[in-house]
């Protein structure tokens, strides 16, 4: 199963990235690094034994690709509670589950898992509370909701049974009165007290071949959707790295981690060994990027 990048590689994306991971030019490049420590290994053997850090740079990119998520998700946080609240649209972001107070976005080559927590003390809890109801519905808020908008005024008027348990976290205190009327200004301010929780995200990224498996694990600190949203930098710190071929014995393990994710650019590097196979040797990927575009990776191989 061929890695995201090496697909992006085909159709002549090699015409401009040259040496692009996967092509046979860069297998090539990488085969010369290690003519020192290869031995009387042959062409094949070296290129087999070299597979395994060519899945490690395109799997470390695409985990890269998907760990943005969590700053989308800040957006489209904004975005759909300032449509549910005039009653346009509701629901869990596309792609995203909700249970037991955790959102998870579950691909081929990843998940991550978020929680949210509040940053002000408020009758919900003290700071630091974690928010274990759904802030996506509007029930969540109001229990037994109407919502009538004026198309003029854009103002939204909730009609409504019973507060419900994140009524305070709107910023309209513990029990507001039915019907309410939020004015465009006012729904701006609630979506100003929502976007003070802080996102937690864990990310396990994964890929699997035919001769390959692999997961990285990694964490960030704490960051408010206000700022996740704004752009801050999302500080990955890396856990674990599982990366092994089993038909070669290879195990691949990290040594330096400098990768850096801000405003939705990647960039960075890592450096690795590899035990086993034919022979041992090492490595490094860096990784570079636009914001919110493809990561690519370029590798460079060393004997030890």
């Amino acid at each position: 199963m061929l890695n995201p990048f090496m697909r992006a590689c085909g159709l002549g994306a090699c015409v401009v990235l040259i040496g692009c991971l996967g092509s046979p030019q860069e297998k090539r490049e990488q085969a010369s690094q290690l003519a020192a420590c290869s031995g009387d290994s042959t062409d094949a053997e070296v290129q087999d034994n070299i597979l395994i850090t060519e899945e490690f740079a395109g799997s470390l990119a695409s985990s890269m690709q998907l760990a943005w998520y969590p700053a989308l998700f800040a957006i489209d946080f904004a975005v759909l509670y300032a449509q549910t609240i005039i009653g346009l649209v509701g629901g869990t972001p596309a792609g995203w589950t909700f249970e037991d107070g955790s959102y998870t976005l579950d691909q081929d080559t990843g998940a991550i898992v978020l929680t949210l927590s509040t940053t002000v003390a408020s009758g919900y809890g003290p700071a630091g509370s974690v928010v274990s109801e759904d802030v996506f519905a509007l029930s969540s808020y109001f229990v037994g909701a109407t919502i009538e908008t004026d198309s003029e005024t854009k103002a939204a008027t909730i009609t409504f049974e019973s507060p419900g348990p994140l009524i305070e976290l709107l910023g309209l205190g513990p029990a507001p009165a039915s019907p309410l009327t939020l004015t465009e200004a006012d729904q701006q301010a609630v979506v100003d007290s929502l976007m003070t929780l802080a996102i937690e995200p864990v990310y396990v990224s994964k890929g699997v071949t035919s001769h390959l498996s692999w997961q990285f694990d990694w964490t960030s600190p704490k960051a408010t959707l206000t700022d996740m949203a704004g752009g801050q930098s999302i500080d990955l710190e890396l856990v674990a790295v599982h990366a092994t071929r089993e038909d070669l014995d290879q195990t691949l393990d990290t040594d330096q981690w400098e990768i850096r994710q801000e405003n939705g650019e990647v960039g960075g590097f890592t450096t690795f060994t590899v035990k086993g196979g034919h022979f041992d040797y090492g490595g490094r990927v860096d990784l570079s990027s636009e914001a919110f575009k493809l990561v690519i990776p370029e590798r460079e191989l060393n004997c030890l």
